[in-house]
């Protein structure tokens, strides 16, 4: 998100959000609509130079980065009304050049805050030798630069490590640990990042650095070394703490994320910012932090949780809509709301310690008591004495149902169990659950099975449905270049799936297999397929 301030911090000039050039086409679509439900928030600026779309409020603009020069930009900024004086924070796609935006504020004479999301290292590093390291600070290992500005130099700096846990990129998953480590020397600091058994390092003037590594000092009670903050937490930072900003974004956390919550938590009891994150291990943690009081309480959030739209809610009210389960959020996600968990859930031990059996929730929160019927259905209802908003909420559904016992459960709308240590795990939606006579099949542990293929990208449980009989399919979506052909390639490919299906119960059933090089999306959805098309297309190829 870009912003640029006056000087006396009071009102903000709107400059644009800069998204990633990774982002495909078809989010045009979706990023119009949204424009159109947050008329009050920042413009957008989308990099595709064949895209263009106007809205009050909002302007989408395409840029190709070989026809941006140095004054066109300087133009830009000026007629955004950026002004000399003015702080501005900019969030760049890795294709626009560092020197052409920094040369276009230094001219403007506004002070510049520069963040790369994903940073081609190479070509940063050519661009980050012409630069004066006076204008721009590496801050991170995949090279954020920033000006740091507004607190005075500091003492001496013992250390700070910035670790970057693995990272999914795109469709094909980049694993790699990068560790920077900053550390003083005389008169200047130097940045090391470490990929591998390649070392790359660049130099800066070490005051800085200092006042950033106040900061931390200053606001979190970090004491040198006895601190590894995870990767992403500069930006839940360096916003808030410049005073720049009214809203975070905070994902891809370690596993280990205790610390970086309430570091993160922390920050937004002072500086009252909103919190904006799609990554489920944080939530969790969050929650964590919640329940041991070590979280501002009356801290608001923002939030599509399963297609209800939350405004201006409590942690309480946000975990019992989402029953521990990820977010789809208004800002920050634009995936569906169980992407998140699902990557989550690949890099933790539970999984791989309890095999396919769902994605891992963990425990219900306290005040809330959560039931799973002999159908796999969760439900669950408010404890006495929990937050009434939850009550509310439900009412306002109008969704009950009634067992025997004196309690309104709540219909959740997803299938899961208790495992023996009284964990919840979720095995999918119901509308997506398939009844057949040989039983029920929850998608997302049959999919799962399927998806250890190496040439599988995703797998889709749908029900084929003929004379009034339904039974179980499946269809995959090959990775790029993967798609059989028809004839023999093919029939070794189904053999290849079947003999996966036959080794597990769950999936034993499942006989019909058909392929796809891509299959359709929900509208306005883009990670949620479309089962039900799925299911009437391909029923109509079968006998039953």
């Amino acid at each position: 998100m870009s912003l640029a301030y006056s000087p006396d911090r009071s009102k903000p000039v709107q400059l644009g959000w800069y998204f990633d050039t990774d982002i495909p086409q078809n989010l045009s679509l979706m990023l119009e609509q949204k424009a159109r439900r947050h008329r009050d928030a920042p413009g957008f600026i989308f990099p595709y130079p064949d895209y263009r779309a106007n809205g009050s409020n909002f302007s989408f603009l395409g840029f190709d980065e070989l026809a941006i020069e140095q004054n066109a930009w300087v133009n830009y900024l000026s007629n955004r009304g950026v002004k000399q004086g003015d702080v501005v924070v900019v969030w760049l796609p890795y294709s626009v050049s560092l020197v052409t935006v920094s040369y276009a504020l230094f001219k403007i004479g506004a002070q510049a805050v520069i963040l790369d999301p994903e940073f081609n290292w190479k070509v940063g590093y050519r661009d980050l030798q012409k630069l004066d390291p006076r204008h721009l600070v590496g801050t991170r290992s995949k090279l954020y630069y920033s000006k740091f500005f507004g607190s005075p130099a500091v003492g001496p700096v013992n250390r700070i490590e910035v670790e970057n846990p693995q990272s999914k990129v795109g469709s094909g998953i980049r694993s790699f640990k990068a560790r920077s480590t900053f550390w003083e020397k005389q008169g200047e600091v130097t940045l090391m990042r470490t990929v591998g058994r390649r070392c790359q390092k660049a130099t800066f003037e070490h005051d800085q650095l200092c006042r950033m590594a106040a900061l931390y000092k200053d606001w979190f009670g970090l004491q040198g070394g006895d601190r590894c903050l995870p990767g992403n937490l500069l930006e839940a930072l360096l916003f808030p703490a410049a005073g720049l900003a009214s809203m975070m974004v905070v994902d891809h956390f370690s596993d280990e994320s205790y610390q970086t919550a309430k570091l993160v938590m922390k920050a937004m009891a002072r500086f009252e910012v909103a919190l904006v994150s799609g990554n489920a291990s944080f939530w969790k943690t969050v929650s964590l932090l919640a329940v041991r009081k070590e979280f501002p309480r009356e801290a608001k959030f923002e939030a599509v949780v399963r297609g209800t739209h939350y405004q201006d809610c409590d942690l309480d009210t946000l975990n019992a809509a989402m029953l521990g389960v990820s977010l789809n959020l208004v800002f920050g996600s634009y995936n569906s709301p169980f992407l998140a968990c699902r990557k989550w859930s690949r890099r933790n031990e539970r999984k791989r310690e309890h095999g396919f059996r769902g994605i891992y929730l963990g425990k219900p929160l306290p005040g809330l008591d959560v039931i799973t019927l002999p159908t796999g259905e969760i439900r669950w209802v408010e404890e006495e004495g929990a937050s009434s908003e939850v009550g509310e909420i439900a009412v306002a559904k109008k969704d009950f149902v009634t067992s025997d016992e004196p309690k309104l459960w709540k219909r959740s709308g997803v299938l899961g169990f208790f495992d023996h240590d009284g964990e919840l795990w979720y095995c999918g939606d119901t509308e997506d659950a398939i009844g057949t006579s040989f039983g029920g099949f929850c998608p997302v542990r049959c999919e799962a099975i399927f998806n250890q293929h190496p040439r599988v990208q995703r797998s889709i449980l749908i029900a084929l449905q003929k004379n009034g009989k339904t039974r179980p399919g499946l269809v995959v979506e090959t990775k790029v270049g993967e798609l059989p052909k028809r004839g023999v390639e093919e029939s070794r490919f189904k053999a290849e799936l079947l003999q996966i299906a036959a080794d597990c119960e769950e999936t034993a059933i499942v006989l019909d297999i058909f392929f796809s090089d891509s299959l359709p999306l929900e509208d306005g959805g883009l990670e949620s397929v479309d089962r039900k098309r799925l299911s009437k297309e391909y029923s109509k190829r079968i006998r039953l």
